[in-house]
Formats: structure tokens, sequence, C-alpha cells
């Protein structure tokens, strides 16, 4: 399954399996290496944060520092088709 996030710039999404996605769903705390990305000319690193503040909640942060996006799992959008 696909989810993904749009924070405003542009959307990010993270590939992940049915039983990652029960797991954040019942509140576990989870985090998740993505695909990574390229920005400004160097491949940068990202990193999902799930429910790592409180049941919920979601951080998705990049190797270099760059915070991509902080708040809600309920703000994702979820392609369960894949």
């Amino acid at each position: 399954m696909m989810i993904s996030i749009d924070y405003g710039y542009d959307i990010h999404s993270l590939e992940i399996s049915d039983s990652e996605w029960q797991m954040i769903q019942s509140g576990k705390q989870l985090e998740i290496e993505g695909q990574g990305f390229w920005v400004e000319g160097e491949f940068d690193q990202d990193y999902w944060c799930f429910n790592s503040e409180t049941s919920g909640t979601l951080g998705v942060s990049c190797e270099s520092g760059r915070e991509i996006f902080t708040g809600s799992i309920s703000d994702l959008m979820v392609n369960q088709g894949l």
C-alpha cells in the first residue's frame, strides 16, 4: 500500500506493508526509512515516525535535518490498491 502526505510544497509518499499499516493504526510506535529523494542536487534520506509523540502522530524528517511534516496520521492519503 502507498501512503502520502501533502506538506504544502509537494506530496511525499511511502510504500508500506499491510502489517505495518495495522501496527500504525493500533498505535504502535514505528519508524520507517523512506526511499529518499533528490533536493537541490543532493540526495536526502527520509524517515517516517508514527505514533512517536502520542498515538496518532506522524513526523517525517530527513537525514539532513530537514523537517518535512509534523502532524497527524489522519492527514495521510492512503491508497490500498497497490
